[in-house]
This record gives C-alpha cells, sequence and structure tokens, in this order.
C-alpha cells in the first residue's frame, strides 16, 4: 500500500543501463475493504510520504530524469496527494481533526518538494492558499453530483 518494496529495487536500479515499464498488468491485487491497508478511519489515519520521499530523492541524487520529466513526475505526485487531500475530506471527522492533518501534509518535506512545481488542481490551490473551508464544500459537491448520477444511470 506505502511502496515499501520499491525502496529495495532502488539499490538494483543504480546498476542498470536501461529499465523499461510495461504498461500491462501482470498481477492482480485482491482488496479487502475492511483490512487494515484499506482503512478509511480517520482515527488510524497517518500521512505517510517516506517511501515517496526515498523515491524523489533517488530520483534526483542519480538524476533520473531531465527537468521536464521530473516535472511531470511531480504533476503525478500531485495528483496522488489531491486524491489523499479528497479522501480526508470524506472523513466523519470535526473540521478541526481535518485541519490537523492537512497542516501535518502542508508541513511535510516531501511534499514542499513536489509542490515545488507548478500546481494546476484546483483542490490543491485551494490547499495551498489554506482555504480549507473552501475545499471541503467543492470536495463535497463533487461528491454529492457523482452520487447523482450514479443513481441516474
Amino acid at each position: 500500500r506505502h511502496g515499501e518494496d520499491l525502496i529495495q529495487s532502488l539499490h538494483y536500479y543504480r546498476f542498470c543501463k536501461k529499465v523499461t515499464f510495461i504498461d500491462k498488468v501482470l498481477y492482480n491485487y485482491t482488496i479487502n475493504e475492511s483490512s487494515v491497508t484499506q482503512c478509511r478511519n480517520a482515527s488510524r489515519y497517518r500521512f505517510n510520504s517516506e517511501v515517496r520521499s526515498i523515491v524523489w530523492d533517488f530520483l534526483q541524487k542519480e538524476n533520473v530524469w531531465n527537468d521536464n520529466e521530473m516535472q511531470d513526475y511531480a504533476i503525478r505526485m500531485q495528483k496522488l496527494l489531491e486524491g489523499i487531500i479528497r479522501k480526508i475530506s470524506k472523513f466523519n471527522i470535526p473540521f478541526k481533526r481535518k485541519l490537523e492533518i492537512f497542516k501535518t501534509i502542508e508541513s511535510d518535506e516531501y511534499c514542499k518538494k513536489i509542490f515545488s512545481y507548478p500546481v494546476k488542481s484546483f483542490i490543491l490551490k485551494l490547499f495551498l492558499a489554506r482555504k480549507y473551508r473552501t475545499l471541503l464544500f467543492f470536495v463535497g459537491i463533487r461528491n454529492w453530483i457523482s452520487g447523482v448520477l450514479n443513481r441516474l444511470k
């Protein structure tokens, strides 16, 4: 879930002359919605950027990508972070607790790295401007609209 297995692979990537990514599903995960790794319980929620930070540092240190590729990667990581922020927004917890989680993310060194690249997402722009109530409002509206559209199908 957090990509711990990726860390052990980084050592091997240092010795590769070429790496190819295959855009094909070679295995399937079984997802158990009640498992700890699928937890949507805010009381057990902890923002964890350790693995992503290690990968980021590896990519920078080893000069794996040029500036444009690194920016593309940063934008992809921003999208993942937006998904996390949307997930937190759906937690049935007081606003004050959501605010604590958002501030933890905001102060995270890894997040600062990915936000050093241009942010295109409206939700992330609200997040960076600390417009948390507005962010929660828009995420809630989007979820409500999605629910209505799903019921109409």
